[in-house]
């Protein structure tokens, strides 16, 4: 397989492809990836289209109701993922939120001391 991959998304999709159980036909083949293989029947893998998403973050701003953050996407109203930690060593990021497809998120309930966040495409 041949293929550039862009982002942590593309992974995702190799990760996914890796995971297919493989099967030896010789040659070039030798590690053929095919799901529901049996002796007389092969399904093979084909990725039909791969398409580059991204996200931005565009704006941080402390409102009366906590911590807003706002990103795009594109293309437009991709699903993502807020996540937060309170040091950039060595913390975990915790999802605090997942499916977000408006640009914007406000969390009610930003730590009293710091706090950073990213938006992640899941």
């Amino acid at each position: 397989m041949f293929g550039r991959v862009v982002g942590n998304s593309g992974l995702a999709v190799l990760d996914l492809i890796a995971s297919v159980p493989t099967r030896n036909y010789g040659g070039v083949f030798s590690e053929l990836p095919v799901v529901q293989a049996t002796e007389t029947t092969l399904t093979f893998i084909f990725v039909g289209k791969v398409e580059r998403v991204s996200v931005s973050v565009t704006s941080f701003e402390r409102v009366e109701q906590g911590f807003r953050i706002n990103w795009s996407t594109s293309p437009a109203a991709t699903p993502v993922s807020i996540e937060r930690c309170s040091d950039l060593v060595g913390a975990a990021w915790e999802v605090i939120s997942t499916g977000e497809t408006d640009g914007t998120l406000t969390d009610a309930s930003p730590p009293a001391s710091k706090a950073f966040y990213r938006a992640v495409i899941p």
